[in-house]
């Protein structure tokens, strides 16, 4: 209105509230003033209603509907009923567009207590929405005052803006929903709460929810890598990084943002969580792509999505490509065979790429053997048939091995092979194969004299070129010019064949050779063998495999493993030979040979393609393991002549298993004339063999060890010498019993034993048993041989007669100072085999050798030894002689 209004009534005083009485009726007149206060003849149009009902009061007809004359009046009558004390109400009016509303009136007295809070008040849609409309759902409460609801108050106000509404109630019921909308984007704070029928209401018992709305899309922005600039195309990893602006959105914010390429649709969807600040811009955000992309280009933009759903496209997109495919290599005809010293045939590759395209093509090659890395010639690329060749001077009789490789604008790199590390060249020798400065034939008749030797090239059947160094008449095979052995589960002299990969025994009487020495063989141009893949053996576990190297350079052994990835020291036992057997050393060797008995593998794979393509046998190391204090090892040697057996240990360790197990090693076969010690395991379950080593885990009573000895009868004397006895706990006994010839010797007291080698027969088996334990333990399992004697007594010699010696043996109940002497038939000492040497108590064996003090052979004839044992306190309890005969 333009007028200043006023409000009055025709009750005295002035105050804010004000209590009328039942049935009573009120008078209300509206003024309409100018600026002075003048009441002015305004004619607007008038409309009156009660706040908030006309339940308990009621505007009489005949109220004015407009302010001609300059005033209107409306009569309210209220109510007679009882009920309606403590009614509220104002009287409203609406004059010319402004409204107007008197001070409150109360029927009566005064009836306090606003209604409770509206149940499960929700607002929908809950969250940010892009249209302005809004449901409210509620449940209307129980009330002990059982007053009627005549409506509720609304209320929604953000920061700046606060509106109110009153909502009526249809007569007689209640509404419980209401739907609104909001002025303006932004979040709006939302309260109701309920009015009663006699008008009290209280906003302290409102229930409140927040309406969102949000109808403005986000703000433009731009999008940066990855992006092709200046006609150069940009190349990604197929799973790119997607940087673009962040910009900002109101009033939702920014909830998310999407993806897209053209080519292959929506790429992903990222949360505010899921993206990264660039460190360097913070105005900058990126994603590490997570999907892998196929080689291509691809167009890409990104999406801004609000919390509401509005949504911007990035200003601009981007234009990559992805090329992580290697360029191609065609390499149609592989090398596989070559001369020596002879510039190799043409080695013609083709090179592409289908995405970024090809910046180098390169040949790699080396010798074979070496290990290390390779020489490099570039191709030229631009030539429709790029070709190169190696030098004469880089093909080596070793072989070769080569690759080629090529690398694209952007990096990736391809390969050929792509199967394999290399291709693996064979050579075909320039001169002859020969092992003149290869091996040392320098010829013997002892077994020690033996060659074990193997052919590393492919030289067909080598046996031609042996038989026209050894027997150019073709006599045929004589023993006592030479002797050639191949094995197969059993030694075979003068084998068929002399054949690359397999190993074999040579000897020779250099005296009837003399007038070809040096003896070499010379077997024709050789054929190197392909380092890829890995040579191949094939072995039977349990037997002896006899082989060499098929290569003409060393092979770590750490390089050669079995098909369950075992080393040869853990898959089974490995030996060379060099006068006796040995141990093959870390590295295999050449022209050498080696044997392997296998514990269950069923091949061998030497693997020669070097260090970055050659495969590393899994190893275990028992010598790196320290011991334990119950925890010990006794080597036992063998020896006779110029022949020994050293290989051989017994002992025990907490990592060890009481059958076969890793620490054990199996014995290499008998050379022919060789001293063999084994230890018999055949009754074992797991690999039932004959031992060079076996390990068993520690007991409380002990452990014993059955061995054989195989010596020649060579006149000489056999001794076995075992070491490492001091680590053996002090608590044990220690004995090797003779089971051959019941003889036993405390090893406590001397280290060795010793017997002689006589017999009918080319070799001497003795049976014996090591026992190592507690003395129960010791007598448990002694072999029927009594170790702890119960008298002073002095054996029979044996053999008797005998040549060239022969053993003597004397059993010692106590311990005691032992002489024993040999006499001849005039009575006169030829030598001292024992001069008042102390022992403890226990069976001894002496040798006497038919020599004298001198160390001069005797005579034939009959000879007598005569012992005198005193004890600890000088008692003499052995005085006797005995008779022997000594033969030529």
């Amino acid at each position: 209105s333009k007028y200043l209004l006023a409000f009055s009534d025709d009750i005295d005083g002035d105050d804010p509230q004000t209590f009328v009485k039942l049935g009573q009726e009120i008078t209300f007149t509206i003024t309409t003033n100018d600026i002075g206060g003048n009441q002015v003849s305004s004619n607007e149009p008038v409309t009156w209603s009660i706040f908030p009902n006309d339940k308990y009061a009621t505007i009489q007809q005949g109220a004015d509907t407009s302010s001609s004359g300059g005033d209107a009046v409306a009569k309210v009558l209220v109510t007679s009923a009882e009920k309606g004390k403590g009614f509220r109400f104002r009287l409203r009016a609406n004059v010319g567009g402004a409204f107007l509303s008197s001070d409150t009136y109360i029927i009566e007295e005064l009836v306090t207590g606003a209604p409770p809070p509206v149940l499960s008040l929700k607002i929908t849609p809950e969250g940010w929405s892009t249209d302005s409309t809004f449901s409210l759902d509620w449940e209307i409460p129980t009330w002990s005052e059982e007053r009627d609801y005549i409506g509720a108050l609304l209320e929604i106000k953000n920061e700046t803006k606060d509106y109110e509404k009153y909502i009526e109630f249809p007569s007689g019921s209640v509404l419980k929903n209401y739907t609104f909308d909001v002025p303006e984007p932004g979040t709006w704070h939302t309260e109701i709460w309920l009015v009663d029928e006699l008008g009290n209401e209280d906003q302290d018992s409102a229930s409140a929810v927040t309406a969102y709305f949000d109808n403005i899309d986000p703000e433009d922005f731009h999008i940066y890598n990855p992006n092709s600039y200046d006609g150069d195309t940009f190349y990604s990893s197929n799973k790119p990084r997607f940087e673009w602006d962040d910009k900002e959105d109101y009033p939702s914010k920014i909830k998310e943002w999407e993806i897209y390429t053209l080519q292959t649709g929506k790429y992903g969807t990222y949360a505010r969580s899921d993206v990264t600040t660039d460190v360097n811009n913070p105005d900058i955000v990126y994603i590490d792509g997570s999907k892998e992309l196929a080689d291509g280009y691809y167009d890409w933009w990104a999406v801004a999505v609000d919390s509401a759903g509005n949504r911007t496209n990035s200003a601009d997109s981007g234009y990559f490509g992805v090329d992580l495919s290697p360029p191609n290599i065609v390499h149609s005809a592989p090398l596989t065979l070559i001369d020596e010293n002879m510039i190799s045939p043409n080695i013609i590759a083709k090179f592409s790429d289908a995405a970024s395209g090809v910046k180098t093509g390169r040949l790699h090659y080396r010798r074979a053997g070496t290990g290390g890395g390779f020489a490099t010639l570039p191709f030229d690329i631009t030539s429709d048939s790029p070709t190169l060749n190696i030098a004469g001077s880089d093909i080596k009789a070793d072989g070769v091995e080569y690759y080629i490789d090529s690398e694209d604008k952007i990096g990736n790199h391809g390969k050929w092979p792509k199967d394999k590390p290399f291709q693996s060249v064979k050579v075909r020798t320039e001169n002859s194969v020969s092992t003149e400065g290869k091996l040392t034939l320098t010829g013997g008749v002892d077994s020690s004299n033996y060659i074990f030797f193997s052919i590393p090239f492919d030289v067909g059947n080598g046996l031609g070129a042996f038989k026209a160094m050894m027997d150019p008449d073709n006599e045929g095979p004589d023993e006592f010019k030479y002797r050639l052995y191949a094995y197969n589960n059993g030694w075979q002299e003068n084998p068929s064949s002399l054949t690359m990969g397999n190993g074999y025994f040579f000897i020779f009487d250099a005296d009837k050779y003399s007038d070809v020495l040096p003896i070499k063989f010379d077997f024709g141009q050789g054929v190197s063998t392909a380092t890829d893949p890995p040579y191949q053996i094939n072995v039977t576990p349990g037997q002896w495999k006899f082989f060499g190297l098929p290569y003409n350079f060393n092979v770590p052994l750490s390089n050669i493993y079995t098909e369950s990835d075992a080393s040869l020291n853990d898959a089974g036992t490995i030996y060379s030979w060099s006068s006796s057997w040995s141990s093959a050393g870390s590295t295999l060797q050449p022209w050498k040979g080696y044997i392997f008995k296998s514990g269950g593998d069923t091949q061998l794979n030497i693997d020669a393609r070097g260090d970055g393509f050659g495969k590393m046998a899994e190893s275990f190391e028992p010598d790196n393991t320290p011991m334990d204090a119950n925890e010990w090892v006794v080597d036992i040697i063998a020896t006779t002549g110029n022949t020994r057996d050293e290989l051989n240990s017994v002992g025990v360790s907490y990592i060890a298993k009481d059958g076969y197990d890793r620490l054990d090693e199996f014995e290499p076969p008998t050379v022919p004339g060789n001293i063999s010690l084994r230890i018999d395991n055949r009754d074992r379950e797991l690999s039932p063999d004959i031992y060079s080593k076996d390990i068993r885990k520690p007991n409380e009573e002990g452990h014993y060890w059955d061995l054989e000895v195989y010596t020649p009868t060579n006149g000489q004397r056999t001794y076995i010498t075992f070491e490492g006895l001091g680590y053996v706990p002090q608590e044990y006994d220690i004995f090797i019993i003779n089971k051959t010839n019941k003889q036993a010797l405390n090893l406590e007291w001397e280290s060795t034993y010793r017997f002689a080698n006589t017999g009918s027969k080319g070799y001497l088996k003795q049976e014996l048993r090591l026992v190592i334990g507690t003395k129960k333990f010791v007598e448990d399992n002694n072999a029927g041989v009594s170790l702890y004697p119960d008298a002073f007594t002095l054996s029979q010699n044996y053999p008797n007669p005998f040549n060239p010696q022969t053993s003597i043996r004397m059993s010692l109940e106590e311990d005691a100072n032992v002489d024993l002497i040999i006499y001849n038939l005039l009575g006169e000492e030829v030598t001292r085999l024992a001069m008042n040497e102390y022992r403890p108590a226990g069976y001894y064996n002496f040798i006497w050798n038919g020599r004298n003090a001198m160390g001069t052979k005797v005579s034939t004839g009959v000879y007598f030894y005569h012992a005198m044992v005193r004890n600890t306190q000088g008692k003499t309890v052995l005085n006797k002689t005995k008779k022997m005969i000594f033969l030529k």
